[in-house]
């Protein structure tokens, strides 16, 4: 459902222009797997405690380095065709921080 706090927002995956703990879910696709590390940090860092981070990272339905990466954090992970291409994978991450 679309809310007043519902943003679609346009940027770099290692720069997301949000507080900390902004976010219920922060989805993205195709644009995950250049910096990984980077990437899900600034992702992990922008999602609340108990938020979703959602990853359509296009890479194919093989272990490669980014599906290695995701899976040691903790990422569930499905496939789906995607016309044109084949099968893709996708994950999800229920995100839970430990405070301290």
């Amino acid at each position: 459902m679309w809310s007043e706090r519902s943003r679609v927002e346009s940027a770099a995956t290692r720069e997301i222009p949000f507080e900390k703990d902004f976010a219920d879910v922060v989805i993205s696709g195709h644009v995950f797997g250049d910096f990984i590390e980077d990437e899900f940090c600034e992702m992990h860092r922008v999602t609340r405690n108990g938020g979703d981070i959602v990853l359509f990272p296009g890479n194919s339905d093989s272990d490669n380095q980014i599906h290695e990466f995701l899976i040691r954090r903790g990422f569930r992970w499905g496939k789906f065709q995607e016309p044109g291409v084949g099968y893709v994978r996708w994950y999800h991450l229920e995100v839970h921080k430990k405070s301290f």
